[in-house]
């Protein structure tokens, strides 16, 4: 059961880092350069701000992690110039240079907004980065130079130059890599959108947060039992945190969708992936101790009424996977949306 619940949680951030951009793999095709997109090393990235900033100076860019600099009159044009940007082939490279060096004109609002429009770039490229992926010789040479153990890529184990600089294109470009059955997918690496939190309204740096938590899901998947499900339930409560904070947030049905996907594995794919014992039908200890801990830790979170609910309809068939809580974990999504009805008028 250890071995199949630690393995659940990274293919549920798989399946939020996959399902939640509207990304499937298609067929795998060759694997060719994007269109109209160079390797960026931290040399020419810098030459490629400087050619793209409007109106950023050296000093600018120098000065840029310790003044925000919010200018009105530059705020429209800056903010079209980076939304031109995006739109380079399938590389978001300059327009990651660009808002790296121009952020700083934009009020929050604003910022928000590129934050949104880059994501939603990188969502729109992802499944071209996938099947450059798919290819079984990109596969090989990415599976030589990962370190499973700490869920890295180190750039020197690469044996092949066209492979290294497609992996360093993908990475440059906004993706990280995420090992899954024995497969790399390139995954949009929340991390680093992160590093402009400072310019960021609340609601933004909370979405990030969250989304960077499933992002970085590599790190806990070989985690003892107990780290994983404290990573999910903390995971569980910063989204309904989320959702009571913004419910009228532009971030909210991706969050909720988030959500829902969290207490869908917490309950209904704990319970038929292991949860229950084959022969005498009982939910398992550890689940059961996991689920009374949520409720008596969180007594005033909608999420523990929800697990409460859950609980209760499995005392009264004696902690027994039967007909009664197939029916309830197979409706569980109503249970949600009921719930979560109560705190938003979403």
């Amino acid at each position: 059961m250890k071995k199949t619940m630690l393995k659940l949680i990274a293919l549920s951030a798989l399946i939020s880092a996959l399902a939640l951009s509207g990304c499937t793999k298609e067929d795998s095709t060759d694997v060719t350069a994007p269109e109209d997109t160079t390797h960026v090393t931290e040399e020419n990235a810098a030459d490629a701000s400087s050619e793209n900033a409007t109106e950023a100076t050296a000093e600018d860019a120098a000065n840029e992690d310790d003044v925000v600099v919010y200018d009105p009159d530059k705020e429209d044009l800056v903010f079209q110039e980076f939304k031109v940007s995006l739109f380079k082939g399938y590389s978001t490279v300059d327009a990651q240079a660009f808002l790296k060096a121009n952020i700083k004109y934009l009020g929050i609002e604003k910022a928000d907004q590129a934050i949104l429009e880059l994501e939603k770039r990188l969502k729109e490229n992802q499944n071209y980065y996938i099947n450059q992926l798919m290819d079984e010789k990109v596969q090989e040479a990415v599976l030589t130079a990962y370190d499973l153990d700490n869920n890295t890529l180190d750039m020197a184990n690469f044996k092949d130059e066209t492979y290294k600089k497609l992996a360093q294109l993908i990475l440059d470009n906004g993706y990280k890599f995420f090992p899954e059955e024995g497969l790399f997918y390139p995954i949009i690496d929340y991390r680093g959108l992160q590093a402009y939190d400072k310019y960021t309204s609340d609601e933004i740096r909370s979405y990030l947060d969250i989304l960077a938590r499933d992002s970085d899901a590599p790190t806990v998947s070989d985690a003892h039992l107990n780290v994983v499900k404290d990573e999910l339930e903390t995971r569980i409560l910063l989204a309904e945190e989320h959702m009571q904070k913004f419910p009228e947030g532009q971030t909210f049905d991706t969050i909720y969708d988030a959500y829902k996907m969290y207490m869908q594995f917490y309950t209904v794919s704990m319970a038929y992936m292991g949860g229950f014992d084959v022969e005498t039908r009982n939910i398992s200890e550890d689940l059961l101790t996991s689920y009374n801990d949520f409720v008596t830790e969180n007594p005033n979170s909608t999420s523990a009424a929800i697990i409460k609910e859950y609980l209760e309809i499995l005392d009264e068939n004696d902690n027994k996977i039967n007909g009664d809580v197939q029916d309830f974990l197979q409706d569980f999504n109503t249970v949600v949306v009921k719930h979560i009805s109560s705190i938003t008028t979403k």
